[in-house]
């Protein structure tokens, strides 16, 4: 069964585009033989969504201009990528990304993708200065240190053979094609990699800042960042919890809740600017979702009936699934009796 989309109300852009990458999304680059890199943005889902990705890529093609492919299986359960690559695609993609954020005053990726994006967009840069063939500092000769770093890093989340998109290679081919920089070349591209993660924590403490302030009043681009990532792994939920052999307590109680997932690593500011943004009164702490994986879970009714469906109203889901549990959502918080506390009890 495919799964449907909301192309009328629910309109594509930039920032939605970005949330969709945060939730399912991969940003990164391979290093050819040649020591050139290739960069790539992926966005992955099932094959019940290729409606979804058809869209996204008519819509960077027509609209941007900007070239992309879906690769992988049709099969039931299989997934397909929408892939933007090649330094000159990527690099206008980016550029699209960041005027948007320049344009809108925020920032439209967090966490651990924020840090993935700034990376790609220095070696690109770095890339750039060379090809133009401009003086460059010893910072700037050292991209393949950059490179080292960054590819590591996706080394030891994987801890096995380096992951790069669709493509892998081996550790030992890895370091045959890097070569080893120099002690003072590693030092200076460790010190660039700690700048980019400081400037990711700023950027995501200010953005929320924001929010904490004035949740009624979200940002137009940084609201659709939050409905692409829940689109993409958000749900909406009517939780159904028995008591039957506790004493003293009600034996069922009906929980609806707005629940989103990450990966662990990724960092959690993003879910803290989501939590603020549907008015929990104090941001709501993830839970633990299996091994790699963390959960936010808001299910405060007064909070939700008072600041997401208008939120909603704002920036309507595009899958048509989610637009269906939205309004059961709805239905079952305004049409219960609601009672003081976070839940809503029957009692037989």
């Amino acid at each position: 069964m495919v799964n449907q989309i909301n192309s009328n109300n629910a309109k594509m852009s930039i920032g939605r585009f970005c949330g969709l990458i945060q939730a399912d999304g991969h940003i990164s680059f391979g290093l050819e033989k040649d020591k050139t890199i290739r960069p790539y943005i992926i966005l992955t889902h099932t094959c019940k969504d290729r409606q979804l990705l058809e869209n996204i890529q008519h819509w960077l093609q027509t609209v941007h201009g900007i070239p992309s492919s879906i690769e992988g299986s049709n099969r039931p359960g299989g997934s397909l990528n929408l892939k933007v690559d090649r330094q000159t695609n990527c690099k206008k993609l980016i550029d699209l990304i960041l005027n948007e954020e320049n344009q809108k005053n925020t920032f439209l990726f967090f966490d651990g993708k924020r840090k993935d994006f700034l990376l790609v967009k220095t070696a690109l840069d770095l890339r750039q200065k060379q090809q133009k063939n401009t003086c460059l500092t010893g910072l700037e000769k050292g991209e393949i240190a950059l490179k080292l770093a960054h590819i590591f890093k996706e080394l030891r989340s994987n801890k096995s053979d380096i992951g790069l998109g669709p493509r892998k290679i081996s550790d030992d081919e890895l370091k045959r094609r890097l070569t080893c920089p120099d002690k003072e070349i590693t030092n200076q591209a460790a010190s660039l990699i700690s700048k980019v993660e400081a400037q990711v924590q700023k950027e995501g403490a200010e953005v929320l800042e924001k929010v904490i302030q004035n949740p009624s009043t979200i940002n137009e681009a940084l609201g659709e960042v939050i409905i692409g990532d829940l689109d993409g792994d958000g749900s909406f939920s009517i939780s159904l919890l028995t008591h039957l052999e506790q004493k003293n307590c009600v034996p069922f109680e009906i929980v609806p809740n707005i629940n989103v997932t990450d990966k662990k690593n990724e960092g959690t500011y993003l879910f803290s600017i989501i939590s603020a943004a549907f008015g929990q009164d104090s941001l709501t702490e993830p839970q633990k979702q299996g091994e790699g994986a963390m959960r936010l879970v808001l299910k405060k009714k007064e909070s939700l009936l008072k600041y997401a469906f208008d939120f909603f109203e704002k920036h309507p889901p595009m899958l048509f699934k989610n637009i269906h549990r939205l309004k059961v959502l709805k239905y079952v918080l305004e049409q219960l009796k609601l009672i003081k506390g976070d839940r809503i009890k029957i009692c037989l």
